[in-house]
């Protein structure tokens, strides 16, 4: 099926994250003022739930949640609607990658495109508020494990975490110590590195270094942050806040060059790579992480039932799928 600009909602997630209103300007440019809409609900689960709801609402072949911390290429729209063109219908969601300036290298993060036919189905798996800390990966997941699942295309499509506040860059540093496990070795290497030129990367060191002292549940909700009191954090270093960006500060030449400059350090292929092949060694302390969450958050009289619950949840998901054949 053809498809064109007009099948698409686009749903900008903002947190007021400093390239919120250029990623506004940027994708305007690619759609028109009605399909393009700008939540601000938290948590994360909540503002899934907000997007998918317009999505019914408006009743396009496709919406695009963004997050709007994403500077999006020129081509972005146009070729995430060639990719669903072709793909079988049920496939609920298309994930690109980006270039991520936290990470140092591409990965699917912040840019999600979901069937709106499949989207009531969704609703229904949508995670508790409070409850992860990805609600969205959550429900890709539970869709997929009923038979509905999402595409991640390679592809190059935007940047994530260019421009972003220092505010911001300390809290995502603090989020990587509980939600970036494994590769807190790899962050920690090439961050010392980029900091002495960069401020950003010796902000995420300092949030890095503050989340790994918790032990208890973090979840994606920036107003769970708010008690660490991180601008007066951030002054206490004698580090002075970036000025806001106006819609028309940054361009798509300006996101051309950085993807034309950008270098995936060797220690990605070192760490990240080596990494994956050696996964149930590397997988211990994450799983060692998950259990403090879990008895912070549950209580060690209910952990017990709660682990019970959990196994007999993924049998049966497991037989059933067994069953549906």
């Amino acid at each position: 099926m053809k498809l064109n600009r007009s099948d698409i909602t686009v749903v900008l997630r903002s947190s007021g994250e400093r390239t919120v209103p250029v990623t506004w300007n940027l994708l305007g440019s690619q759609v028109s003022e009605d399909q393009l809409i700008e939540i601000n609900e938290v948590p994360n689960s909540r503002a899934l739930r907000v997007a998918y709801q317009i999505a019914l609402e408006k009743n396009r072949e496709w919406i695009l949640l963004i997050d709007g911390d994403i500077l999006p290429f020129r081509s972005m729209i146009d070729r995430m609607l060639q990719i669903a063109e072709n793909i079988d219908k049920r496939v609920f969601c298309i994930q690109c990658n980006n270039l991520d300036k936290m990470m140092r290298y591409p990965r699917p993060s912040g840019i999600h495109m979901y069937r709106t036919s499949l989207i009531e189905k969704a609703l229904n798996y949508i995670p508790k508020e409070n409850r992860t800390m990805r609600p969205e990966s959550t429900t890709m997941s539970r869709m997929e494990q009923n038979g509905y699942p999402t595409l991640f295309v390679n592809e190059v499509l935007a940047l994530h975490d260019f421009e972003q506040y220092y505010k911001d860059f300390y809290r995502k540093g603090y989020f990587c110590a509980h939600k970036f496990t494994d590769e807190i070795p790899y962050l920690k290497r090439i961050w010392k590195q980029l900091a002495t030129e960069n401020k950003d990367y010796k902000v995420l060191l300092e949030g890095l270094e503050r989340g790994q002292s918790y032990n208890g549940l973090v979840v994606s909700n920036v107003d769970n942050f708010e008690e660490l009191n991180i601008p007066q954090l951030l002054i206490e270093k004698g580090i002075v806040e970036k000025k806001a960006l106006n819609a028309t500060q940054i361009d798509f030449e300006y996101i051309d060059e950085i993807f034309n400059k950008f270098t995936i350090p060797v220690e990605y292929y070192n760490s990240i790579i080596f990494s994956k092949l050696n996964s149930k060694k590397d997988n211990i302390p994450s799983i060692k992480r998950r259990f403090l969450q879990l008895k912070g958050k549950l209580g060690i009289w209910k952990l017990g039932p709660w682990i019970i619950a959990n196994y007999f949840e993924k049998l049966g998901r497991f037989i059933k799928l067994r069953l549906e054949g």
